[in-house]
């Protein structure tokens, strides 16, 4: 009998009630003295199944079943005697029916199994079913619509049915818990008589958690057979319940996060209970002793000893709170500027709005999903698929025409594939679930998708990236009295550029690259082929190269680590930590140490040292909030160096050789003596060349040219250091311009060999200037601006520039291009 539209087709196993019969007494000897007594004979083998859970009712259910035995008798809503083996299509349901099996053979104990079939609402929806593909074409996804408004979801896999909670004015069943079957979408609704909020599953797939917000309350439905098991009113008349997170080890102990637990409390407090009672040690709101409570998430740990919660606002953060037969009780917070709530999947946390963090140690930033397609949308982790995926709107041009779901890797948080629901209602932030092995059902507004195929199942191969950068644009500029360079330029998402002695181009990526996100490229400057990459991290915007060509160091930005590579094959070799005091230790005003790297350099002839200042990234880069400098040799760090004050050293660069570091505040430009115990002795060799230090903030500033021993800053700043003298200030040919808080957009190098200094700055209407200097005198002696045509005026401001052979420069703006410059100017 066919029962309305399937989605595919699948058993549900709903039951599986074995027993065995024990023989008689004890275990003398018989009086014949012939042996001992032959052992009783196995026990019978039963399993007992229905073709679904849930079957509408006036639909009829099929049963199967399979034992060892020679004979079976049926009971309760069926009878007669069966075969051992067999199916049956039962009759018609009008209501929920409990279905017996006892099945007999020889002289072996019989084995008895029961099943419950729930028959649903006579209203069960018509669904508008149908298929789409990939925007890959090499997925695809069968999909129904049904007419619910739906809040939240869970699956339930023992019962392989989705538990849904309703929204006030939901098209069909409003303020109720709905249970799905996702294959024959034959739907159970239970009434819930107030509008709720989430729901959750317990471990052991018994119970159904739900959170009421509006009347400050939880509800427990068995899911045997749909019945309600407990419902808890807490706090005050205020309170307003925002989850109920069940224990991973005890199907009958949750967690409830809940705002005014207490009177006159709008902060969010955790309780956990065992089934009705509550644990006496719980966090109230605001009447803790944690300063500007405002949690707006939980979840356990996997033993279920601690619950992580992440607080917003004042209160950002990872707090791990302790759990034991006593309650819960605040344990450490773990500093970090969280804003959503998540999932954790092992010890990495899923934040909704695309950040991965770490926690394993210090919180650490993993990733920011390179998801441009939506400015907010819904992330959610699937690791059973080795999937992320992010669920948002879909617009052509201006307008919202549907639903799109792209998938990313779980571990290297690259695209894989995206799929578009054209017409569908907005899921803007709806709840998105897995089901089974390859479906998915999102919840919204006004309905709701289940949908199942392979674009949702685990595997998939991203797209092939381009082993050659896309050339966007492509000129000859100059004049007869400067000479004429070639420029290339790609858009490719670039943050930073450099180059090594050798001649090797390395470029990194922002995680929304189109050609290889959140990664470190070789390139081939000649014909642009990426000859290795490699993901490094979120954003890495730094990158620096060993004067050996052996190693290189990349700094993300959302991380407070560095990053090691052998420059070989772009393998890891290390991540250098910051170890930033970023526990919470109980004050309030204690300033946040989020630190990542502001600059970096490689010692010479050290390649295994390297040194790096550091900044708060919570407050970055106008705050001032500096964290000190960093030197490590291999893995091993040497004594941080701090000042007294905040404001303390942005950019660092060694000198000629790796016992002398020059590093810059607000004031000056020191040199520093370096030595196994850190930087010492700080001696000013440049004062601030302008006299407006508020605003200037920015850790690139400081270059050093080895052939003529000179360190310079991007105001036209030079020191002599063979000399010991400042040199008077270049005479720049472009402005010097500044954005927010940051030193000059502007970059410069210098030829290794003969100490020519180039410099990329911007003009006043806005096209790139490229202009020279002589070592001697650094007078200027030559210059260019590159654009006057559409695809060469809106590269944005040059951030950083390095040196390559035959006459070359490449040039990284703040627009996301990586120009290619080449031509009789830019010879040595």
């Amino acid at each position: 009998m066919t029962r309305g539209p399937a989605l595919g087709t699948f058993i549900t196993s709903i039951a599986l009630l074995s027993a065995c019969g024990g023989g008689g007494g004890g275990g003398g000897s018989s009086s014949g003295g012939g042996g001992p007594s032959p052992p009783p004979p196995p026990p019978i083998t039963l399993t007992f199944t229905a073709d679904s859970a849930l079957v509408p009712s006036g639909l009829a259910p099929t049963l199967s079943w399979r034992s060892s035995g020679s004979a079976c008798t049926a009971t309760g809503g069926w009878s007669g005697a069966k075969a051992g083996t067999g199916s049956e299509q039962v009759a018609a349901l009008s209501q929920t029916t409990t279905y017996s099996l006892s099945c007999t053979g020889g002289a072996a104990a019989a084995a008895n199994a029961s099943l419950t079939v729930v028959a649903t609402a006579s209203h069960r929806p018509e669904p508008t079913t149908s298929k789409v593909w990939s925007e890959e074409n090499a997925t695809s996804l069968d999909y129904a619509r049904l007419p619910y408004s739906v809040r939240d979801m869970a699956w339930n896999k023992t019962r392989k049915l989705l538990y849904a909670v309703t929204r006030m004015g939901s098209p069909n069943a409003e303020n109720s818990l709905l249970a799905i079957d996702p294959v024959t979408l034959a739907t159970q609704v239970l009434p819930l008589g107030a509008e709720p909020w989430t729901v959750e599953i317990s471990s052991n797939d018994e119970f159904v958690y739900i959170a009421m917000a509006s009347t400050g309350s939880v509800r427990r439905v068995r899911t045997s057979d749909f019945t309600q098991d407990l419902s808890l009113t807490l706090g005050t008349g205020t309170t307003a319940v925002q989850r109920v997170i069940p224990s991973p080890v005890d199907p009958h102990t949750f967690a409830v996060l809940a705002s005014g637990l207490i009177p006159r409390s709008s902060g969010y407090g955790v309780i956990v209970y065992d089934d009705a009672t509550p644990r006496p040690d719980a966090l109230l709101g605001d009447d803790v002793n944690i300063p500007f409570q405002d949690f707006i998430d939980i979840d356990w740990n996997a033993d279920g000893t601690v619950i992580h919660a992440v607080g917003s606002g004042s209160s950002v953060g990872f707090f791990d709170l302790a759990v034991n037969a006593q309650g819960v009780r605040y344990q450490r917070k773990r500093l970090w500027p969280t804003a959503s709530p998540g999932t954790l999947v092992g010890n990495r946390y899923f934040s909704t709005d695309g950040r991965v963090f770490n926690l394993a140690g210090a919180v650490d930033l993993d990733a920011y999903l390179p998801d441009y397609y939506f400015t907010t949308a819904n992330r959610v982790p699937m690791p059973a698929r080795g999937k992320v995926f992010s669920l948002g709107s879909n617009r052509d041009g201006g307008f919202v025409d549907g639903t799109r779901i792209i998938a990313f890797d779980i571990d290297r948080y690259t695209y894989i594939d995206a799929i578009v629901f054209n017409g569908a209602a907005s899921f803007y932030g709806a709840p998105l679930v897995a089901w089974g092995t390859d479906g998915l059902a999102i919840g919204g507004p006004s309905e709701m998708i289940i949908a199942h195929g392979s674009f949702a199942a685990s595997g998939g191969v991203p797209p092939a990236s381009s082993a050659t950068l896309p050339l966007q644009a492509a000129a000859v500029t100059g004049n007869t009295a400067m000479g004429t360079v070639n420029v290339r330029a790609v858009d490719i998402g670039a943050r930073a550029v450099t180059a090594d002695t050798c001649g090797h181009l390395y470029v990194t990526t922002s995680s929304g690259s189109p050609v290889r996100p959140g990664s470190v490229m070789e390139v081939d400057p000649a014909t642009l082929t990426i000859t290795r990459s490699a993901i490094t991290g979120v954003e890495p915007y730094l990158v620096s190269a060993s004067d050996d060509c052996s190693t290189l160091y990349v700094a993300p930005y959302y991380s407070s680590s560095l990053w090691r590579l052998r420059a070989s094959d772009l393998a890891t070799t290390g991540i250098l930590p910051i170890p930033s005091a970023s526990f919470y230790t109980g004050n309030p005003n204690a300033p946040l140490e989020l630190t990542r790297v502001r600059a970096m350099s490689v010692a010479p002839g050290q390649a295994q040292t390297v040194a790096f200042s550091t900044g708060d990234i919570e407050y970055s880069l106008c705050s001032g909030l500096d964290r000190g400098v960093y030197i490590y040799d291999g893995d091993v760090p040497r004594p941080v160096y701090r000042s007294d004050s905040t404001f303390s050293i942005k950019s660092i660069v060694f000198g000629a050789n790796a016992s002398v570091l020059y590093g810059e505040d607000f004031d000056s430009v020191y040199a520093f003596d370096v030595s196994a115990g850190g930087l010492g002795n700080p001696r000013a060799v440049m004062p601030y060349p302008d006299g407006n230090t508020f605003d200037y903030d920015f850790g690139r500033d400081l270059y050093f040219d080895p052939a003529a021993n000179r360190v310079y800053n991007l105001f036209g700043g030079a020191f002599d250091a063979a000399a010991n003298t400042q040199l008077p200030k270049i005479s720049l040919k472009h402005t010097a311009f500044t954005t927010g808080c940051g030193a000059p957009m502007q970059a410069r190098v210098t030829d290794r060999t003969t100490g020519k200094l180039f410099w990329v700055g911007r003009t006043d209407d806005s096209r790139l200037g490229v202009s020279t200097y002589a070592r001697n005198g650094l007078a200027l002696t030559g210059s260019l601006e590159i654009g006057n045509t559409n695809e060469l005026n809106n590269f944005g401001y040059p951030q950083h520039v390095a040196r390559l052979p035959n006459n070359q420069l490449a040039v990284v703006t703040d627009g996301g291009y990586l120009v290619l410059l080449q031509g009789t100017l830019l010879a040595p």
